[in-house]
């Protein structure tokens, strides 16, 4: 029925001369209540449910905060338009509308392709962090530079881009790289910087 009343109303626009504004108005309607009547296919949600299995793989902590958090919110919207949608299914009530379910559908996608690994980023600040407690063999001015790249580094978990996550990265190495060992260390300098490790629970067995 919306077809056909769809087909008579574009047959009548091109004949526009002999269309009177009250046959215009009648085919409008015609097109109008036919296609309320129409019994909403759930292709479009099975097609959207479908998509949010793909988030059961994901791993929150491999990616920025906020990145995972706009996924989870376009993951629960189709999820709570799915209930709702089945809800009106089985009540015989208002459906939801296909097309909110294509916009959803499309959201959780762009929000998919929007997820910022910050894996190599989190190992880069582990390196750091077991490098910590050798600070002192290095001099001042190295490790500080090395400590600020981490620190900017750790600022872009929360909402960095994979760009700056790039740069950052890109910092991080080439401060690594920079350190300098002070030039007037002696033997217990070195052993004095690595009985922290030494002592470290379970390394005992390591280094005996």
């Amino acid at each position: 029925a919306y077809e056909s009343a769809v087909n008579k109303l574009a047959a009548a626009l091109e004949n526009k001369n002999n269309l009177s504004q009250e046959d215009a108005d009648g085919l409008k309607a015609d097109v109008a209540s036919t296609q309320a009547a129409l019994e909403f296919s759930t292709r479009n949600r099975e097609l959207a449910e479908l998509e949010t299995l793909k988030y059961a793989a994901v791993v929150g902590e491999n990616y920025t905060t906020a990145s995972y958090a706009a996924l989870t919110d376009a993951k629960n919207a189709i999820d709570t338009l799915a209930a709702q949608d089945k809800a009106a299914e089985a009540a015989g009530s208002g459906r939801v509308n296909p097309q909110v379910f294509i916009d959803a559908r499309t959201a959780f996608q762009t929000a998919m392709d929007g997820l910022v690994d910050v894996t190599a980023l989190k190992a880069a600040i582990s390196t750091y962090k077991s490098l910590a407690a050798d600070k002192d063999l290095y001099t001042e001015e190295s490790w500080t530079a090395y400590e600020n790249a981490v620190k900017a580094g750790k600022e872009l978990l929360e909402a960095g881009t994979q760009q700056q996550i790039k740069d950052a990265l890109s910092a991080i190495a080439a401060a690594n790289e920079g350190l300098v060992l002070k030039e007037d260390l002696t033997v217990q300098d070195m052993i004095d910087a690595a009985e922290p490790i030494l002592n470290a629970e379970g390394s005992k067995d390591k280094y005996t």
